[in-house]
């Protein structure tokens, strides 16, 4: 098991800066450093590498879809019992894809622990957010998403975001 590890999955068609970006704002908020993993990679050989550090590490790829190793990153996160948190993007039309709640289905089939549900960027919908009835964590706001946004002078605002979905994440130790 790693437990000191929280590993962040791109659900659907996010652009890899604004999933790199959300991912940064959750690791520099607990002043871990970012680490990227593709899921080209052996999953257990990443993982046997990971397992006495700490920090966030965002998973860049389909973390469902079975490698040529013989099985998907979820395969081998759900066995190692590693902490997950999903991202995504609200459609053009400010609706949360189908695919969502099929990544948290399959997730609890594959006895991933998930931390919780990220939305990156967009307008937060809490009635919709609640109705979906997914684990969800809040949202990182369009504005910490942009590529050249400064993050040694991240606003009280900003980070009080940031803060309450860290908050909501809920990772085990166990």
């Amino acid at each position: 098991m790693i437990s000191k590890i929280l590993f962040l999955i791109n659900v659907g068609s996010n652009s890899v800066l604004s999933v790199r970006a959300g991912s940064l704002a959750i690791a520099s908020f607990l002043g871990y450093n970012l680490l990227e993993i593709s899921c080209e990679d052996e999953p257990n050989v990443r993982l046997m590498d990971l397992k006495d550090k700490k920090g966030i590490v965002s998973l860049v790829g389909d973390a469902a879809m079975t490698n040529h190793f013989g099985l998907s990153w979820l395969d081998a996160l759900g066995f190692w019992k590693v902490n997950v948190a999903l991202m995504i993007s609200p459609d053009k039309s400010g609706r949360i894809p189908g695919l969502a709640s099929a990544y948290v289905s399959l997730c609890k089939s594959k006895q991933v622990y998930l931390s919780g549900v990220i939305q990156l960027g967009g307008q937060w919908d809490q009635k919709a957010r609640r109705l979906d009835c997914l684990p969800w964590c809040g949202k990182i706001p369009d504005e910490l998403l942009e590529d050249n946004y400064n993050w040694d002078e991240i606003s009280l605002d900003h980070s009080l975001i940031i803060e309450e979905v860290v908050l909501k994440l809920k990772i085990t130790n166990s």
